[in-house]
């Protein structure tokens, strides 16, 4: 009798221990999903931003042209003409994670006799930073009537758009995002991304210019005047070459439909246009 006595107990104890044990283990699961979660919701939940803005004085030496460059990480980057004899510098800093801060984005800035440089640098990510994000959009504007020597753009993941009245040389790059560029009164022009589509609108083309449009995942369109003269090699990978809407001549042996060479109005500027996956375009405008 007794022998069965101690051996209820022993088995009621061993039962309320495996229950202590399973209730400690959801408890602690409950306790890491709200972990994970808090980490992977805190960038949406916690956002905090700051606005910045450098005013910039053109004072370049005679016989020379001011330049601009524009280096981030994340972030759409645009850059406009208007009727200011300055060049100003803008935008927001947006912080999100919790441990994140818009100050943790370091923007840099000088200016020595016209060579403007903008750069917005990011923190590197820690194994306690997984889930901050951060993000950087910047907005310029440039002199209307001032002709640029060098107006260059390089981001990682953002869109660049540039409307712009003069520049000698323009580079626009970027790895994730479309580029836009629309330009009055540009030589060179060299514009390229990974993902997304490059499209370009001219006013009028530099018969001893250069323009070059790029992608590798996104369509190239360029749109130009009805008196422009270029010569053009126009191709992609994965898709159609339509130049249906300007009076291309061509000069190479094989026309197929995914890569054209040819000249329009006697030939002049030099047009490269190509894409892996995507279609290209040249329209008239």
């Amino acid at each position: 009798m007794l022998d069965k006595t101690v051996n209820e107990t022993s088995v009621r104890s061993q039962a309320r221990r495996e229950k202590r044990i399973i209730m400690a283990a959801v408890l602690i699961g409950v306790v890491i999903l709200g972990l994970v979660l808090f980490f992977v919701l805190s960038p949406a939940l916690i956002v905090n931003s700051r606005d910045f803005s450098y005013p910039e004085e053109l004072r370049t030496p005679a016989g020379s042209s001011p330049s601009l460059s524009i280096t981030s990480v994340n972030g759409k980057v645009s850059i406009s003409s208007w009727a200011q004899s300055t060049v100003a510098i803008s935008g927001t800093v947006t912080a999100r994670g919790l441990g994140s801060s818009p100050e943790q984005v370091v923007l840099s800035e000088s200016n020595i006799n016209g060579v403007i440089n903008f750069q917005a640098v990011f923190p590197s990510g820690s194994l306690f930073q997984l889930s901050d994000s951060y993000e950087a959009q910047i907005i310029v504007f440039i002199p209307l009537n001032t002709q640029f020597g060098l107006l260059k753009v390089e981001t990682v993941n953002g869109g660049i758009d540039a409307r712009i009245a003069n520049a000698t040389n323009v580079q626009l790059n970027t790895v994730v995002g479309g580029i836009a560029i629309n330009c009055i009164s540009c030589s060179n022009i060299a514009a390229s991304t990974n993902n997304g589509p490059v499209s370009a609108t001219f006013s009028s083309l530099e018969s001893s210019g250069q323009y070059t449009l790029t992608s590798i995942n996104g369509n190239v369109a360029m749109t130009v005047p009805l008196t422009a003269g270029f010569t053009v090699h126009a191709d992609t990978t994965n898709g159609t070459v339509d130049v249906s809407g300007v009076s291309l001549q061509p000069t190479g042996t094989v026309q197929l439909a995914n890569d054209k060479t040819g000249k329009v109005d006697g030939g002049g500027a030099s047009v490269r246009l190509h894409t892996v996956n995507g279609q290209v375009t040249i329209s008239l405008g």
